[in-house]
């Protein structure tokens, strides 16, 4: 299939920048990108949709809604927590204004049925979103709300050394990164100051040593 003809998703992870030094520092999009990581593998979704951008900071959506025009969004998805969720529904509220047509979906640590009282959310993914999203990009009629799932086995490809974030970095030369190092997922304990993914009082799933070590490696490598 053409480019051309690919559906154009647009995933966000917004944050605000942390001065360091009078020097910019962002986290890479690390959940947004293990979503689209993930989801690449289906060749359905290869197929099908292209990745347009990953947007990793706060801008006025005015902004974001002039760089659509060339590539009108027909998926948009948001990575919601505490910091960032007002900014999400806004920035959602006015591309649903804009691109009537473009599905709009929510997950992250923040999102949970309410966000489905808003008109222009068509769906809403509870915990681990990889699977999840799949079912939403690739169904006729994707669900409302997606319960909690988690991966059975997570020898998945990581968004880093998969070279995800690589044009990110290039077209940011005067930013400074911060990278999320994930070794496993789940947590037997229920601590009330932490929620790991939605995945408390569950058993702890590894990923491979030789993956982590790749990951690791990466960050080494990067200026």
């Amino acid at each position: 299939m053409e480019t051309e003809t690919k559906l154009n998703v647009y995933l966000f992870q917004p944050q605000y920048a942390v001065e360091i030094r009078n020097e910019n520092t962002y986290w890479l999009p690390y959940s947004a990108g293990c979503l689209w990581t993930y989801a690449n593998t289906v060749p359905e979704v290869q197929e099908r949709y292209r990745l347009v951008e990953l947007g990793f900071k706060r801008e006025d959506p005015k902004d974001i809604l002039e760089r659509m025009q060339t590539n009108p969004p027909d998926v948009c998805g948001f990575s919601c927590y505490v910091w960032n969720e007002k900014y999400c529904v806004e920035l959602a509220h006015a591309v649903k204004s804009v691109y009537p047509k473009c599905k709009i979906v929510f997950g992250g640590a923040q999102a949970n049925a309410r966000f489905l009282d808003y008109d222009f959310i068509n769906s809403v993914i509870l915990a681990e979103g990889e699977e999840s999203f799949v079912d939403f990009l690739t169904s006729i009629q994707p669900a409302r709300l997606y319960e909690k799932r988690r991966l059975s086995n997570l020898e998945i490809p990581s968004p880093y050394t998969s070279g995800l974030f690589d044009k990110l970095l290039e077209d940011n030369p005067n930013a400074l990164w911060s990278m999320t190092f994930e070794t496993n997922r789940g947590c037997p304990y229920a601590c009330t100051f932490c929620d790991w993914g939605g995945a408390t009082y569950s058993k702890v799933r590894r990923f491979d040593l030789e993956r982590v070590t790749e990951d690791l490696e990466w960050a080494i490598g990067k200026p």
